[in-house]
């Protein structure tokens, strides 16, 4: 084959399929190869949009679950740890550079997501808030904790039933009951969604949280399978960060956000744009 024409491939390949579609990256083919690759153009569509699936697979395969590892003693996920030794020379100069905010990493455990991610309903938050210090070193919340992360949970009331060292429920199930409580009583039942956290460790506030950290990759992977599924999304907080860290959430139909974000309360009356009882019926 041509040199000249195996350039256009590629270069077609990388940059004017996306901005295209079939039919045209199909006469473009037809047009430049057609002396060298007459009669190939079909071929070489479909081919091209299998390298094009496989790259999206690629991606969910590279993109591994980081948050495996973690512990009571080793409440940090390992990409997070190596990015953070090299940013800011250790895990402890980082907690104190938020120290005004009460970050905590090491002596309480992660949350960056809550519930099933079969869920038709993906609520994006910004940060697990102040950890609950009854469950420390808490060995059965540690495994559940543990289920949670490997997505071996069926609802993000899986803490429910533990008692903490103070002989009280967690403080979490406390939170997701008082915030749907409004879905619950439209539903005649809890309502079954997924919680992403914008920054996955605890503090005892908000803070300018960090841009990037590794792990972030994996939750918006989950986020972007979530819309490919057109699963119905609420950003609670903070919009705009949300939308600049994934920008397909500005584009995307199904995102709702809340009337008063600061309350983060689910509730039917709070929603923008509001739902019908049909479609809470449906998604929740």
């Amino acid at each position: 084959m041509n040199k000249c024409c195996r350039l256009l491939i590629l270069g077609c390949v990388g940059n004017v399929l996306p901005h295209t579609g079939v039919s045209r990256f199909h006469s473009f083919c037809n047009r430049y190869c057609r002396t060298y690759w007459q009669g190939m153009a079909s071929r070489l569509t479909l081919f091209v949009f299998n390298k094009a699936y496989c790259i999206t697979n690629i991606r969910k395969i590279m993109i591994k679950n980081p948050w495996l590892n973690i512990s009571w003693s080793d409440t940090v996920a390992d990409v997070d740890k190596a990015y953070i030794e090299q940013q800011y020379d250790s895990v402890n100069a980082f907690e104190k550079k938020y120290a005004s905010s009460g970050l905590n990493l090491q002596q309480c455990l992660p949350d960056p997501y809550s519930g099933n991610k079969d869920s038709k309903v993906y609520c994006l938050n910004m940060n697990p808030g102040e950890p609950d210090p009854c469950f420390y070193q808490h060995t059965e919340y540690e495994k559940r904790t543990q289920n949670n992360l490997r997505h071996d949970v069926e609802d993000c009331f899986w803490a429910e039933g533990l008692r903490g060292l103070c002989g009280k429920q967690h403080a979490g199930i406390d939170w997701m009951d008082k915030k749907m409580a409004g879905l619950t009583e439209v539903l005649g039942r809890r309502p079954n969604v997924f919680f992403i956290e914008y920054f996955p460790y605890h503090s005892k506030k908000g803070f300018s949280f960090p841009k990037y950290l590794p792990s972030y990759e994996y939750s918006d992977e989950l986020i972007r399978e979530a819309i490919q599924q057109e699963k119905l999304i609420i950003i609670m907080r903070s919009k705009k960060l949300w939308i600049k860290r994934l920008p397909q959430l500005g584009k995307y139909p199904r995102v709702i956000t809340l009337k008063s974000p600061a309350g983060g309360w689910l509730s039917p009356n709070n929603f923008v744009p509001s739902l019908t009882i049909n479609e809470i019926q449906k998604f929740f």
